[in-house]
């Protein structure tokens, strides 16, 4: 048995059916919570969207990048397609990160008023929307990530056993039946049509 089944199965399992993984959970909420407070609905929006291209641009070119690292670094598939991966989404995430905050310098400021000073309190408030959207897509992502590929039975078992988690789980599977439904209805009308 190695360190880390034996750490977390020491672990207790807190009141209320919640695990040391829903803490960790609820503490990667509270910080997006905070960055997206910190940011407003603006900036955190920008950020959400730089995100979700850089996923879609990771999940469009990952083959192209895995494909060069077997080839140069001997690399096993398997490997080099989640580096891959994390690769072309971290270098498109630092990118457009870029270009948008240099982009937004170049936007006029709004004069100051008591509209202006109210929008500004709301627009931090409402960026608490985008900052959660962020955490559960991350969360998602990372916890599927866990249950698919191989890792301990221990981190599997809490992510399973796991309040926030194993409800996080169940709707990103319904979120994924319901996009592939969309996305075979459409390649279906354009080959009909």
């Amino acid at each position: 048995m190695d360190i880390l089944s034996v750490f977390l199965s020491s672990l207790p399992s807190l009141g209320g059916g919640f695990n040391f993984l829903d803490i960790i959970i609820l503490c990667i909420v509270l910080f997006y919570v905070h960055e997206g407070y910190t940011l407003g609905f603006t900036l955190a929006t920008l950020d959400l969207v730089s995100f979700i291209i850089s996923f879609i641009a990771a999940l469009q070119f990952y083959t192209n990048f895995a494909s060069f690292l077997t080839t140069f670094f001997a690399l096993p598939i398997g490997i080099a397609n989640a580096v891959g991966f994390f690769i072309i989404a971290f270098i498109s995430e630092i990118v457009l990160a870029i270009l948008i905050r240099r982009g937004l310098r170049y936007l006029p400021g709004l004069p100051r008023n008591r509209f202006t000073d109210w929008l500004k309190g709301a627009n931090h408030w409402l960026g608490i929307v985008p900052g959660l959207v962020s955490a559960f897509i991350i969360l998602s992502f990372l916890l599927t990530i866990i249950v698919t590929f191989p890792s301990s039975p221990i981190i599997k078992s809490a992510v399973n056993e796991s309040t926030i988690g194993a409800k996080l789980l169940a709707n990103t599977s319904l979120f994924e039946k319901q996009l592939d439904t969309l996305l075979v209805a459409r390649s279906t009308k354009h080959l009909t049509s």
